[in-house]
């Protein structure tokens, strides 16, 4: 997932597809002196053409209709233009600005809130020869970044003649934070019968609840009386409900005028009292008849087996909708309708559910739809584009649609999601939603989400099943730094809550740069310290080992591995870990970088701070690094370093002197018979002089030789994966710019448990360039094995490599799905290429081109392909059936898509067998 920032970017709402409809001439006329008259009837003498050209056009905003209609943020908003000129119209521009300040006080600030949209479009084709009158449709879209202001917005358009003559009208609207509204039905432009009921159907969601609807249904005012039509509707909602649907019918009276005009209007107000509104919506009046029902249906080109076919119908009381699946050969698989309930409406329309069985995902169909009004009289699908009705069957327009596998949960609460985990043995999947400090928990038994969701810290991010417990679930706060452990081992999510006693608070972890100069004359070494070298610390994704540590009894570890998320202040990251099981766990480092080879440098990890104290310059004797450090998951003070005891071999100076170098400091901060590990009181925790459990574990500082500082740290988004058996963690950078980076930390020996428990294996910067220059992937996924036999990654293409001692992350295959990709996953019961089974021997890729290839690790052959409605963004996982899946299926998958939730039941005949 490319975060945040670089994946998880925020979508904008709204309809941004422009709109044209450049309408023609339209008679009378109207303006200020121009083509009609200033009453728009009166006659015009002809101008001179070959007089010169100084009168000026004429422009008029009709849409939006009303000043101070109600627009939310982040909207688009439709504008409807008349313009007009005697000659020849040239262009139109159409802007949203927001003014602050006075223009009395001098202090007026104009700025462009919605950016400019031009008819025609800049460098496009110009307005047809003799063009003087026209309609102009077009949305205009709210600048990136989008301004969150609640204040007044100001469209202004402005239209330009052949001469160069100009003229501007402008239009108040007012933007609010409230629900959003979208009238479904009618739709814009239809037609309706007079005498039969007016179906309008309102959609009405917000976050945070609605609590009132209102829609206003109104004829034009030049009607008869008899035919007078102003109705107010208005919905009240009790609760937080978030997304409510309200559908109303109105009679359209006998006697309303043919063509006469109807406008909708709806607004609404969230349990916040913010107002929210849509633009209206235009039809006009019919005469009643004998008509063929006008039918038209929108079809998706990928389709779930649970998806529906929106069936919209006019006609003179549509009574039955209904809809035709047929194979690519026009063999028909399925056929169904639903009979509508009396009154009924001249503008139906109606979400039929395909409800198609598993065997044709897949596969590609034709659908086509029908409708019957309360005559019997039947009408077929014809294109949207063409008017009229179709009365043959056989002439029935048909949309093609691929069905394909997985079903789509959209989330009951807007938000960017991070990750997800799975607990597959009580049916729940859990997605971390950034933008709103909770967990969004989807229940399989209940087929529903948890209303609350469970509320975690800042900006959850990456998730994580506890290691050594099934009934906790590590999230990271990208939005602070720390660390929530949420119980989750319960079938009542009522019950499930973050242990706010136990949440890890992270401490700083500097870096520290140490410089050598060797004067070749004196061979005196001088020393400089950089200032601590700072990374962002906000925990991003997140993994747990299954360490062990100690001689029998032997206590679990369980250390937690952590990526983070890069800050405009802080632009790189970095991976951590600490130890849970402490009471002062210290935040560790580790860091991917490039050698120096020329370099006379050190970079220091896990250090409190590094001083120098320059050498006198009589003695002649080199600058003295003094390195501070506690003692490890300890809150006890920084303790410095000791000077060594005469040595004449490595440390040929007098007793007492403090010329050491660096390695010879951190040395003594590791070995407890050079440091003062003795606490108040007495005891020495490190134990006895010579004690060998002392040695090790008074420090946990690392010490890199020839570092190149601008390599060390992490600019993109840092994957982190586990393997099954929670004895290996992988990192993985997606570095967009350039090859990514992997690496890993894994097994260790058990080892004395206090106070340090460091580990001594990590992937060797050869082992990551190695994979880098065989594999030269972005890293846009990571995932390992059940046993940490082999790590993957996806981007371009998935990169396969051995996890091997001593030859580490050797590559051993690629996979090309010849689509740009994120997620990857392993069957659960993979062991890389020794898997007993081949049925097991599979990995996951799911990529751009909307589809999750099954891949065969050992030969890398494709074991199938299952398309998906939408491209998945972000972790792919794969799980074992839930309690009561049905028998065939046999793995689970789940992604994460802009519409939500996808969840995949795999069989058996989803998969090709593989050698």
């Amino acid at each position: 997932m490319r975060f945040p920032v670089v994946r998880l970017a925020a979508v904008v709402v709204g309809i941004v597809a422009v709109m044209s409809c450049d309408g023609g001439s339209v008679n009378p006329r109207f303006g200020i002196g121009i083509a009609g008259g200033s009453s728009g009837t009166a006659p015009v003498t002809p101008t001179n053409p070959n007089a010169p050209d100084t009168n000026k056009p004429f422009v008029r905003i009709d849409t939006p209709a009303v000043v101070g209609q109600l627009v939310n943020v982040g909207d688009s908003i439709l504008t409807v233009t008349r313009i007009i000129d005697d000659r020849q119209l040239q262009s139109l521009v159409v802007t949203g600005y927001k003014f602050t300040g006075s223009a009395n006080l001098g202090t007026l600030v104009q700025t462009i809130r919605y950016t400019p949209v031009f008819a025609p479009v800049q460098g496009g084709t110009p307005f047809r020869t003799g063009l003087t009158d026209t309609t102009i449709r077009r949305y205009l879209k709210p600048a990136i970044p989008v301004d969150t202001t609640i204040d007044s917005l100001v469209i202004e358009a402005i239209v330009t003649d052949g001469a160069g003559n100009v003229d501007t009208t402008r239009k108040r609207i007012n933007i609010v934070t409230g629900p959003r509204v979208v009238i479904e039905a009618p739709i814009a432009n239809d037609s309706v019968s007079r005498g039969i009921a007016m179906l309008v159907t309102v959609h009405v969601t917000h976050p945070d609840g609605v609590r009132s609807d209102t829609i206003h249904v109104k004829g034009e005012a030049t009607w008869p009386a008899s035919a007078r039509l102003d109705t107010t509707i208005v919905t009240t909602f009790v609760g937080s409900q978030r997304d409510v649907i309200i559908s109303k019918t109105i009679v359209i009276p006998v006697t309303a005028p043919l063509r006469g005009r109807v406008t909708i209007s709806s607004s609404a107000v969230d349990v916040n009292r913010n107002p929210g509104s849509t633009s209206p919506v235009v039809v006009f009046v019919r005469a009643a008849g004998t008509t063929i029902p006008r039918v038209t249906q929108v079809v998706e080109p990928r389709l779930e087996i649970t998806d529906s076919v929106l069936v919209l119908a006019n006609g003179d009381g549509i009574a039955k909708l209904g809809f035709i699946v047929r194979d690519s050969v026009g063999t028909e698989l399925k056929r169904d309708s639903v009979v509508l309930s009396s009154p009924f409406v001249s503008n139906a329309q109606r979400k039929i559910p395909l409800a198609l069985s598993d065997s044709i995902q897949g596969r590609r169909v034709q659908i086509s739809s029908f409708a019957e009004d309360s005559s019997g009289i039947r009408g077929f699908s014809i294109k949207a584009s063409l008017s009229g009705s179709q009365s043959d069957s056989t002439l029935a327009s048909s949309d093609s649609a691929l069905i394909v596998f997985g079903h789509t949960l959209q989330l009951q609460r807007a938000g960017t999601i991070g990750d997800l985990a799975v607990d597959w043995e009580r049916a729940h999947v859990f997605l971390s939603n950034l933008d709103n400090n909770r967990l969004e928990l989807w229940q399989a038994d209940s087929n529903k989400w948890f209303g609350p969701g469970i509320a975690v810290g800042s900006a959850p991010w990456g998730l994580d099943r506890a290691a050594f417990s099934k009934d906790s679930l590590l999230v990271a706060n990208s939005g602070g730094t720390n660390v929530s452990k949420v119980f989750i081992g319960t079938s009542n999510p009522s019950s499930m809550a973050e242990d706010l006693v136990n949440r890890f608070r992270t401490r700083t972890a500097p870096l520290f740069e140490v410089k050598e100069v060797i004067d070749a004359a004196t061979s005196k070494i001088s020393i400089s310290i950089s200032p601590p070298l700072l990374f962002s610390n906000r925990p991003q994704y997140i993994g747990q080992l299954r360490d062990l540590v100690g001689t029998p009894p032997v206590i679990p570890n369980g250390t937690i591995f952590f990526s983070t998320k890069p800050t405009s202040e802080a632009t790189k990251g970095m991976i951590h870990y600490f130890r849970p099981r402490h009471q002062f766990p210290d935040l560790l480092s580790i860091v991917n970088y490039k050698l120096a080879p020329a370099a006379a440098n050190f970079l220091v990890l896990n250090a409190d701070s590094i001083i120098v104290r320059p050498a006198v310059a009589s003695t002649g004797f080199s600058d003295t690094v003094v390195v501070f450090d506690h003692l490890p998951d300890s809150n006890l003070v920084s303790d410095s370093s000791r000077a060594p005891r005469a040595d004449p071999v490595n440390f040929p100076f007098p007793p007492g002197d403090a010329a050491v170098g660096l390695g010879a400091a951190v040395a003594h901060l590791k070995d407890g018979q050079f440091r003062d590990c003795t606490l108040a009181g007495g005891t020495n925790p490190c134990g006895p002089a010579g004690d060998p459990r002392c040695k090790p574990n008074c420090s946990d500082i690392v010490l890199i030789p020839r570092v190149d500082i601008n390599s060390v740290g992490y600019t993109d988004t840092s994957f982190v994966a586990t393997s099954g058996d929670r004895k290996w963690v992988g990192f993985g950078s997606a570095n967009t710019a350039g090859a990514g980076v992997i690496f890993m930390a894994g097994p260790r020996p058990a080892v004395p448990a206090f106070p340090a428990d460091t580990f001594p294996f990590f992937s060797s910067v050869f082992s990551q360039a190695d994979l880098t220059n065989n594999a030269a992937e972005h890293v846009h996924g990571l995932a390992i094995d059940s046993i940490g036999a082999m790590i993957g990654a996806h981007g371009d293409e998935a990169s396969f490599a051995a996890v091997d001692e001593p030859f580490h992350l050797r590559l051993q295959g690629k996979f090309n799905t010849f689509s740009h990709g994120e997620g990857i996953a392993f069957h659960p019961a993979s062991q890389g290429p020794n898997t007993p089974s081949p049925s097991e021997r599979l990995a996951f890729l799911a990529s751009d081109n909307a589809s999750i290839s099954i891949l065969d690790v050992a030969h890398f052959l494709s074991a199938g392909v299952l398309p998906i409605k939408t491209k998945l963004y972000g972790p792919l996982k794969v799980s074992r059936p839930f309690p009561g899946d049905p028998p065939d299926v046999v793995l689970k998958l789940f992604g994460i898509a802009k519409t939500g939730l996808i969840i995949i039941d795999v069989r058996a005949v989803n998969m090709n067998p593989v050698p």
